[in-house]
C-alpha cells in the first residue's frame, strides 16, 4: 500500500523519540481542580489550590467531597415493569441495583431496562446499537431478552463488541495472546482471527470491516501496531514500537484516528493519538514515572478520550481531552476516591466511577459526571454503570487489506 512505509518509520521514529522526552509533570493525586494543558506541555500542580472556584468548573475544592448526588436510588420504581426501550438520541445514563439494570436520562427520569435475573455485575458495556448489553465479560442481555454465555472468562475486560452493529465480540486469550472472535449469540461459534504473534490490545474500526491491534509482530520485527481485515487477513504494519508495551487501543467516533498508551519500560507512559488519513502521531500527553490505564474514547463525538492516572492505591486522578477542553485537562474529583473512566455520553458528557479507596474492586461505587469542564456526582451506591448512547456517523476507511466478514 502506497506510503506505509513511511508510516511505519514514522511512527517507530516517534515513539521512539517521546521516550526521551520526561519533561512533562502531572497533577498531584487528591488534588480537587482541573487543570488545563496544551498537549505535552507541563501541569503546574506544586501547591494545593485555594478554597474558591477554580475558573474551569463551578465546583469548589474546598465542597467537592460534599457535594451531593443530582439523584437517589431510594427514588428507584422498584415495582415498575422492566422493558428494554430504545436508546435516545441524547442517550442515557444506565447502571445496576439490586439486580435490575436502571436508565436514567437527561430529564432525570429513572426507568427499569432489564430485571437481570440474580446477577449483579460489577462491570457492563453496550453495544454500538445500544440494543445489547454486556452484564460482565461472560453474559450478554440479547435484544429478543434473553441471556447467553458470551465463551470469554468473567474478568476478561478486554472485550469489545464488533462494530458497527455488534454481532460479534473480539478478545486477546490472555494465556495464548491469540485473538479470538466469538458470535454474540453463539459461543461455539469462534475462529482464531490473529494477525501477529501475541495480541495486547485490539479494536474494531467503527465501520467494521478492519481490526487495528497492537502486540508482536509475525514478521520478525518486533512490536507494533497493525491494520488487518476483521478476519485478520493482510496484515499491515502501521508502526514499530522499539521499547514497552502499546493498551488501550480506542477509535474516535468518526473512525479517522485512534487513542492508544504507550508504556515505556522506565515507567514513562504517554497517550497518543494517531489519524489514519495523515499518517500522523501526535503525542496527548507524558507521564513520568506514573501510569495510565482504562482508555476510553466517545463513540458520539470525535477527539473525546479520557484516562486513569496512577496505581489506585493511594488515590488516582482522571484526565480528558475533548474538542471543547483545549488540552488535557483534569477532571475534578473527591479526594481520597479511586477512578475508573466508564463511558462517554453524547455532547462530550464523561461518566466515571468513584469508589472509596482500600475497597474491592467489585464495591459498590458513586457515579459522577463531566461537562463543559464541570464535575457532578450523579448518583451513589451502585455496582456497575455505562452510557448507553447512539453512534455517530462514522467513515469507511479508505484501505484495502482483504475480505472482511461483511
Amino acid at each position: 500500500m502506497r506510503g506505509r512505509p513511511v508510516v511505519a518509520a514514522l511512527l517507530t521514529l516517534l515513539l521512539v523519540a517521546c521516550a526521551t522526552d520526561g519533561t512533562d509533570t502531572a497533577p498531584t493525586p487528591g488534588v480537587s481542580t482541573v487543570a488545563t494543558t496544551a498537549p505535552g506541555s507541563t501541569v503546574d500542580a506544586t501547591t494545593d489550590p485555594p478554597a474558591t472556584t477554580d475558573p474551569t468548573t463551578s465546583t469548589t475544592a474546598a465542597s467537592i467531597d460534599d457535594s451531593p448526588a443530582r439523584y437517589s436510588t431510594d427514588d428507584l420504581p422498584l415495582d415498575a415493569p422492566c422493558e428494554m426501550t430504545p436508546v435516545p438520541a441524547a442517550g442515557q445514563t444506565t447502571f445496576v441495583f439490586e439486580g435490575r439494570l436502571w436508565a436514567l436520562d437527561g430529564l432525570g427520569e429513572f426507568s427499569c431496562l432489564a430485571d437481570l435475573e440474580g446477577r449483579n455485575p460489577s462491570w457492563i458495556q453496550w453495544s454500538p446499537d445500544g440494543d445489547e448489553v454486556l452484564i460482565g465479560p461472560d453474559v450478554v442481555l440479547r435484544d429478543d431478552g434473553r441471556f447467553v454465555e458470551t465463551g470469554y472468562f468473567p474478568d476478561n475486560r478486554a472485550l469489545r463488541w464488533s462494530e458497527p452493529t455488534g454481532k460479534a465480540l473480539i478478545a486477546p486469550n490472555a494465556q495464548t495472546g491469540h485473538l479470538i472472535w466469538r458470535n454474540a449469540h453463539d459461543s461455539t461459534e469462534r475462529i482464531d482471527v490473529s494477525f501477529m504473534a501475541r495480541t495486547t490490545s485490539a479494536v474494531y474500526h467503527p465501520a467494521g470491516k478492519h481490526i487495528v491491534a497492537a502486540g508482536e509482530g509475525n514478521d520478525g520485527l518486533g512490536e507494533g501496531i497493525f491494520l488487518a481485515s476483521n478476519r485478520g487477513a493482510n496484515a499491515t504494519r502501521l508502526g514499530s514500537i522499539e521499547h514497552g508495551e502499546v493498551t488501550g487501543l480506542a477509535f474516535d467516533a468518526t473512525g479517522d484516528s485512534f487513542t492508544f498508551l504507550h508504556r515505556h519500560p522506565d515507567g514513562t507512559t504517554e497517550v497518543h493519538r494517531y489519524t489514519l488519513p495523515f499518517d500522523q502521531l501526535d503525542t496527548l500527553q507524558t507521564y513520568t514515572g506514573e501510569s495510565a490505564t482504562g482508555l476510553i474514547t466517545s463513540a458520539a463525538d470525535p477527539f473525546a478520550a479520557a484516562w486513569v492516572v496512577g496505581d489506585g492505591t493511594s488515590g488516582n486522578r482522571v484526565e480528558l481531552s475533548s474538542s471543547s477542553s483545549f488540552g488535557v485537562v483534569r477532571m475534578a474529583l473527591p479526594t481520597e476516591s479511586v477512578f475508573t473512566p466508564l463511558s462517554w455520553l453524547p455532547g462530550e458528557r464523561l461518566l466515571v466511577g468513584a469508589r472509596a479507596a482500600g475497597t474491592g474492586a467489585d464495591s459498590a461505587y458513586d457515579v459522577w459526571q463531566w461537562s463543559n469542564g464541570q464535575s457532578a456526582r450523579i448518583i451513589d451506591g451502585i455496582s456497575a454503570a455505562a452510557a448507553r448512547t447512539p453512534h455517530a456517523p462514522y467513515v469507511e476507511l479508505n484501505i484495502i487489506v482483504g475480505s472482511g466478514f461483511g
